[in-house]
């Protein structure tokens, strides 16, 4: 059984961003033209993608993610990181336990539900979390997790090195 990588839904970083800024889902809601239930929600980590962006931009924060490529778009970021991991758009669907055409809705018009978003920024490692919008990430975010390609390897020359002639 494959290893799931750690994520921490994007509605509970939602919820802990709006508490950070000391709103209430009444004032959250009224900045982002949505309604309470709407925000309640999303907190829970379920409702349309569209009503997400929406809060997201009324915090001023923004997706980001310790894998996740950077660019234009976060339906073009997640595609191009799901073609790094080798993966169809059948195959990640398959994965993230979604029909396909669920899959395609936020790489190609950013929409479609966020918790399929969840689950797919989950299956493919993204590391997603929410931070200020413009804010750099620290070095040590990302420094560790450089590499979306999980295939690594030693040259020989140094395995040599260390182990030794054979």
């Amino acid at each position: 059984m494959a290893k799931e990588p750690l994520h921490f839904g994007l509605g509970e970083g939602l919820r802990r961003e709006r508490k950070r800024q000391r709103l209430t889902q009444d004032a959250a809601a009224r900045c982002a033209g949505l309604s309470i239930p709407t925000v309640c929600q999303l907190e829970r980590g379920r409702g349309r993608l569209s009503s997400f962006l929406r809060l997201l931009d009324a915090l001023a924060v923004e997706l980001a993610g310790r894998n996740l490529p950077s660019g234009p778009g976060m339906g073009r970021r997640i595609a191009s990181l799901r073609k790094r991991r080798g993966l169809s758009q059948r195959a990640l669907a398959r994965m993230a336990r979604v029909l396909p055409p669920t899959v395609t809705a936020p790489e190609r018009a950013e929409c479609g539900r966020l918790e399929t978003l969840d689950a797919v920024l989950t299956v493919l490692g993204a590391g997603a979390y929410l931070r200020r919008r413009g804010e750099k990430a620290s070095f040590y975010t990302h420094a560790g997790n450089s590499s979306v390609d999980q295939r690594w390897t030693t040259s020989p020359a140094l395995l040599r090195i260390l182990y030794g002639p054979k």
